[in-house]
């Protein structure tokens, strides 16, 4: 019960949820925070916010939001929450951020996200990169804690302040690669980036990556990578874009976008703030909020086979790599002549 309906449209799911029981230190009710697969046994829940009831008082008076910088752990073995107690670096709170771990080196980077609005009424977003190791409370040490370290004086093109963005990690995993999101500029108005970013942890090194095809505004959109991290699958988002119903792909191998055209009856409901997976060559998309339909949120799930795009893809992809392999090496400019020689002919 509960499997999926699969012949290579967008459908929607049968589904059976469970009211999982788990037990521990649950975090408060959060929206904007991250969720990341770690030890593929936790699941790293960091920072948040939550928007102040109506009629409160004091620091939740109505209309304001409260951040979090906490950092939580789902066991997903005992299915027991833990509050995760960082040391080293101050982490600010915020919420609208990105959270990708980093396979080389096992720790996940924090990168922009708001910290709320200043008097003027101005949101305030980040474009600082913090970085979780994780490694010293998985050590069985008494007393060891998780460190908080804070990407400081980073070089290179540094991308503006930003919210909502989409990151994931470089195919070679020791990069962070960012895109899209708000880049606010004043009230009620936000700048659109379609620039692709990547972060060098180790040099400290920002760079904008040269991409092929037709870059998406991706805004509050949902992105899934698949194992082998060659393809990035989005689909949403709230910038009205002829992709904002549909789904875009980056192959990581070429940096080339495409965007799978469906036929109207196999594509959702314009979407943003939802989430998505991929399971093999499926992706999953739950939940969301309905463009112009800002308090209407979403409950359904739908699965996508991509299996023939991602093949359509690696042959893509295999192939040049083909032809850049046989291209011959460009040949070294010939010598200017000396005084010399010139003379002699």
């Amino acid at each position: 019960d509960g499997g999926m309906i699969l012949d290579g449209d967008l459908l929607r799911c049968r589904k059976v949820w469970v009211h999982a029981q788990v037990d521990g230190e649950a975090p408060a009710p959060l929206v904007s925070h991250t969720a990341t697969l770690w030890h593929e046994r936790y699941l790293v829940v960091i920072g948040g916010g939550r928007h102040c009831v109506q009629h409160a008082q004091g620091a939740d008076a109505a209309g304001q939001w409260r951040m979090s910088s906490e950092v939580h752990l789902l066991d997903l073995e005992e299915m027991r929450w833990s509050k995760l107690e960082a040391r080293g670096d101050v982490f600010p709170p915020r919420r609208g951020h990105c959270a990708v771990l980093l396979p080389a080196s096992g720790n996940i980077l924090v990168f922009g996200g708001t910290d709320g609005e200043s008097p003027d009424g101005i949101e305030s977003t980040r474009a600082d990169v913090c970085e979780l190791d994780l490694d010293a409370c998985n050590s069985h040490v008494a007393g060891a804690h998780a460190v908080w370290r804070a990407r400081q004086g980073c070089e290179g093109e540094v991308p503006p302040p930003r919210r909502g963005h989409c990151g994931w990690a470089s195919l070679d995993g020791t990069q962070l690669l960012v895109v899209g999101g708000f880049c606010t500029s004043q009230r009620w108005s936000s700048v659109y980036d379609t620039s692709l970013y990547s972060f060098a942890p180790t040099a400290r090194t920002w760079c904008r990556l040269e991409t092929c095809g037709e870059a998406p505004l991706l805004v509050l959109a949902a992105a899934a990578l698949l194992a082998d991290r060659s393809v990035v699958a989005i689909v949403g988002g709230a910038a009205v874009t002829p992709f904002s119903d549909g789904l875009s792909l980056l192959d990581q191998r070429t940096l080339t976008w495409s965007h799978p055209h469906a036929l109207p009856h196999q594509r959702v409901a314009r979407r943003y703030s939802a989430a998505a997976t991929l399971v093999g060559s499926t992706l999953i998309l739950f939940g969301g909020t309905e463009l112009n339909r800002s308090s209407a949120a979403s409950s359904d799930v739908f699965a996508l086979d991509l299996s023939a795009h991602f093949e359509e893809l690696h042959q893509l992809a295999a192939r040049a790599a083909a032809n850049a392999a046989t291209e011959p090496a460009p040949a070294s400019p010939s010598p200017s002549p000396s005084p010399d020689t010139f003379a002699a002919a």
